[in-house]
């Protein structure tokens, strides 16, 4: 986490949660649903390109990767502010 990055505005999630348990719960969601997602799937992920806004094109082997390098960055910011 050497280089800060400012996420863009509509992915901020600023006024949308009442909690951090309900946070917690919305994100605990979502990774079981892209967890289901690539067990599941038959697609041919390194078909599937969709652009990152800062990284340019990302097959679906590539989001699944950036996915899990995103969730340990987000838990390493959590943990900061643990402290």
């Amino acid at each position: 986490r050497a280089t800060p990055r400012t996420a863009p505005e509509h992915t901020r999630p600023e006024g949308r949660y009442a909690s951090s348990a309900q946070a917690a719960a919305d994100f605990g969601d979502a990774r079981a649903g892209v967890l289901d997602f690539a067990r599941t799937t038959a697609a041919d992920l390194r078909a599937l390109i969709v652009p990152h806004p800062a990284l340019g094109e990302l097959d679906g082997v590539q989001w699944l990767l950036f996915v899990a390098y995103h969730t340990d960055r987000h838990a390493a910011q959590l943990a900061e502010l643990g402290r």
